[in-house]
């Protein structure tokens, strides 16, 4: 094939010029000028420009290839959507097939309420002390860091103490298992302890890009006199609140539920002497919540 060097083409009133280097070649270099406006690029650039027709509104310019004329289409995959998808039970997540990235907050279960003791004196009622909250761990996940599909555990919440003897549970963690960087998880909370004792500690999270512990359960206590009285300590919450934990009580009750989602479970209380002992409450199950961004 042959080629043509061309350079400095003015016009007459010098305000516009071409200058194009030698041959005719993808790289070779083409520059216009004009009212000192300067556009410089290679010859396939031009190439494509002058084969194109004018498009519409709405349409993007679009290559047709090597050897092959430039076409308009309708622009498409520029509108971002969203959509959530909140999982309360066991499940596997699959990807929306055009996903940019996706956000997940792992929320673990909340644990059970201790139990309170029997009253049998004057002095010795005692309130059992309140689950952990679950903890809360928040990620962002781009497309290649997803799966096409990924597993989804969702904790349950712990079963408060029956007694003073604490026959209660923990809850249990909460996943999302991603392809890459680890088992994303909010760990349960523990059991509140029994009788006056320390309560149970929160959940803590991990492999979040922000990893958040639910808070502690309360202590119970116990007020002695002639009105013997234990006072059941409240459950924790979960990380960012996703559930609170079991109101504080007294007088003879068992113990408050955790509330959704990862809450802990509070303390029982008993009152006077003689009162039979009361179970803790239960803690609250925990979940997984799914936010994806994709195109359309």
């Amino acid at each position: 094939m042959s080629t043509m060097s061309v350079s400095n083409i003015t016009t007459a009133n010098s305000t516009e010029s071409l200058t194009m280097s030698t041959g005719n070649t993808a790289g070779a270099k083409i520059v216009v000028t004009q009212n000192d406006s300067t556009f410089t690029g290679n010859v396939a650039i031009f190439r494509l420009l002058a084969n194109a027709a004018i498009g519409t509104a709405g349409q993007v310019l679009v290559s047709g290839g090597s050897g092959a004329n430039a076409y308009w289409a309708a622009e498409s995959g520029r509108t971002v959507a969203v959509k959530e998808t909140i999982y309360v039970a066991n499940g596997t997540h699959t990807k929306d097939a055009n996903l940019v990235s996706m956000m997940v907050y792992v929320i673990g279960a909340g644990g059970g309420g201790g139990g309170s003791n029997s009253a049998a004196t004057a002095t010795g009622a005692k309130g059992g002390s309140g689950g952990g909250g679950g903890g809360v761990a928040i990620k962002i996940l781009q497309n290649a860091e997803v799966g096409a599909t990924s597993n989804v555990v969702v904790g349950i919440g712990g079963t408060g103490g029956a007694n003073s003897t604490n026959t209660g549970t923990g809850g249990s963690n909460s996943s999302f298992a991603n392809s890459t960087g680890g088992l994303i998880t909010g760990q349960g909370g523990a059991v509140g302890a029994s009788a006056g004792a320390t309560g149970g500690a929160g959940g803590p999270a991990i492999n979040g890009d922000l990893n958040i512990q639910g808070s502690d359960g309360y202590s119970g206590s116990g007020a002695s006199g002639s009105y013997n009285n234990g006072i059941g300590g409240a459950g924790g919450t979960s990380g960012l609140g996703f559930g609170a934990g079991g109101a504080i009580i007294q007088g003879s009750s068992a113990g408050k539920d955790g509330d959704l989602y990862g809450g802990g479970g509070g303390g029982s209380s008993s009152a006077n002497s003689g009162v039979v002992s009361r179970a803790g409450g239960n803690g609250a199950n925990g979940a997984v919540w799914v936010i994806e961004y994709y195109t359309i």
